[in-house]
């Protein structure tokens, strides 16, 4: 007597026929498309799921689509870095820091008029076209940084915290109170307490030199010196507008408080 061989696979077709006609003639056999079952229950989505709470990517700047910006808008943006133990402010840090702005300033779609630079974090005042070139700009600027800066500190790895923190100015007194915000910051944290002339201070890690339009007269730098890696702004709020503010010129004695720009609370062991 010959034994016929019959694949795995025939024979389950075989099955999956006669299942099917045998359930021919009965009516309700069609299957259903069953919907998601509840937490807890089987096939449910589980407790815990999802992204960890307080981990880099789920911090206080959210995975959100950005206001649209046009090249007539100015923007303060803050950047963050992780706690090293080491400070931006120090003089090779802060020095590979202003090059890198004064490379990036033949560059088309982005502009740095203003920037800060603090022991953990850096504030930046910025003209773009649009929102894209805005993102482009700064993916730029903390790639180059953050390069330089672990090359300098021996170090690998991530160095910004977060992504930045960016806040659109749309008035003049807003435009002002953040221009005295960015450069003088330092004021702000004291710093000009042991300098002998705390009157005539400026950040030299700020484009406080740069700046034109304080309100003590001999304050702004001569036109025959050379320009630094601050460019001329364009838009008119950033020109000319912040002059039509409540407070008019800035004076080199302010010490600025905090403003929508700052970072939220939750921060990275950080001063504002």
């Amino acid at each position: 007597m010959a034994f016929k061989l019959v694949s795995p696979d025939r024979r389950h077709n075989r099955r999956i026929r006669a299942a099917k006609s045998r359930d021919k003639g009965r009516p309700g056999k069609q299957h259903q498309q069953r919907g998601l079952a509840a937490r807890g229950a089987r096939g449910g989505f589980r407790y815990g799921a999802g992204r960890p709470k307080g981990s880099r990517s789920s911090s206080r700047i959210p995975h959100r689509c950005r206001p649209a910006i046009s090249e007539r808008d100015s923007v303060h943006v803050t950047v963050e870095v992780l706690p090293t133990g080491r400070s931006l402010r120090s003089k090779r840090a802060s020095r590979a820091i202003v090059a890198i702005f004064q490379a990036e300033k033949e560059r088309k779609g982005f502009r740095l008029v203003g920037y800060s630079i603090r022991r953990n974090h850096i504030h930046l005042v910025c003209e773009s076209d649009d929102a894209r070139c805005l993102a482009q700009g700064m993916q730029r600027l903390c790639s180059r940084i953050a390069r330089r800066v672990n090359k300098l500190w021996a170090r690998r790895g991530t160095l910004f915290a977060d992504r930045y923190h960016s806040h659109i100015l749309k008035t003049p007194t807003q435009t002002r109170n953040c221009i005295a915000y960015v450069i003088l910051n330092g004021r702000r944290h004291g710093e000009d307490r042991g300098d002998p002339r705390p009157e005539l201070w400026k950040d030299p890690c700020s484009s406080a030199p740069q700046f034109r339009g304080w309100r003590q007269a001999g304050l702004d730098p001569p036109e025959s010196e050379p320009t630094g890696p601050a460019e001329p702004a364009r838009t008119w709020l950033l020109a000319k507008g912040w002059r039509r503010g409540r407070k008019d010129r800035i004076a080199i004695t302010e010490r600025p408080g905090p403003g929508p720009w700052s970072l939220p609370s939750a921060g990275v062991n950080r001063k504002r």
